[in-house]
């Protein structure tokens, strides 16, 4: 299963197309530790790791370091703010990437720092102004590894000469910050038979009601 495992994924950073390759690989059986080896020996390749948390995202960057390989590991903006020592901002942000809109934290931010900066001690200051600074771009990164909720927020542009490896399902982060979905796109699932015959049935009914029924 290792072997398979290891020939599936070294077979889709080898395609020369922009296709999306769903590997499916049961518990436990390595998968982190197969995908760091590709990455240490594929000097060829710059890779993007998206994994589901925080905590696998510093296991992941430490694994990979231990093998030699230089990790760029992006700093989530809640994570900064929780550690400006004002509460009340950090309670704005969680706020907002709870609520699955953790685009918007830099306004945020930023209104609240015009409306207190008068009250700021100087390294909070600081630190804010660091934060609302535009990042610059990592593409001269060989290796990068984030979060799913950063990757979702990404600007792609700056990573199109990447193997972008997703470890762990995204989209219970994806739909956590997307709370709507155009009806075409449900219409297209539909058409294409993407999701199970029960669930076709009732988008079918769902699709087929007036507004005043769908409400």
């Amino acid at each position: 299963c290792e072997e398979e495992l290891k020939r599936c994924l070294n077979n889709a950073v080898d395609q020369k197309d922009d296709n999306l390759y769903v590997i499916k690989g049961q518990t436990a059986l390595g998968k982190t530790e197969i995908y760091c080896q590709i990455v240490q020996q594929r000097t060829d390749k710059k890779f993007l790791i998206a994994v589901p948390t925080c905590k696998l995202q510093e296991e992941v960057a430490q694994r990979l370091e231990e093998k030699g390989v230089n990790c760029y590991k992006t700093v989530s903006l809640y994570k900064e703010v929780e550690h400006i020592g004002l509460p009340d901002l950090f309670d704005l942000v969680k706020e907002d990437y709870e609520s699955g809109f953790g685009r918007q934290a830099k306004k945020r931010i930023r209104a609240y720092y015009m409306k207190h900066k008068e009250e700021m001690l100087p390294y909070q200051k600081e630190k804010i102004k660091s934060i609302l600074e535009k990042r610059k771009g990592v593409s001269e990164e060989r290796c990068i590894v984030t979060t799913h909720a950063y990757f979702l927020m990404m600007n792609l542009n700056e990573v199109t000469d990447y193997e972008i490896i997703v470890d762990e399902d995204i989209l219970m982060t994806f739909f956590k910050k997307n709370r709507e979905v155009p009806i075409e796109d449900l219409e297209y699932a539909v058409e294409h038979n993407v999701f199970s015959e029960h669930n076709t049935k009732i988008l079918k009914e769902i699709l087929g009601m007036k507004n005043e029924e769908a409400r």
